[in-house]
């Protein structure tokens, strides 16, 4: 078994057992990426009303 990074799933195909080596760095990557777009997707409509909100604290 390889340590680190990498490891290694197991898929049952038609009674036999296929071995596949997932890089979890390229994986994680695209994942933060995907995680990083969803955040930004869900902040936008928030943002003006957080960025007005600011301004207004920062008048005062």
């Amino acid at each position: 078994m390889p340590v680190g990074r990498t490891g290694i799933s197991t898929i049952r195909h038609n009674g036999e057992f296929h071995h596949l080596i997932k890089d979890d760095g390229y994986r994680g990557s695209v994942l933060k990426i995907i995680k990083l777009q969803m955040v930004i997707f869900f902040a936008l409509p928030i943002l003006p009303h957080l960025l007005f909100f600011l301004g207004v604290c920062a008048y005062n």
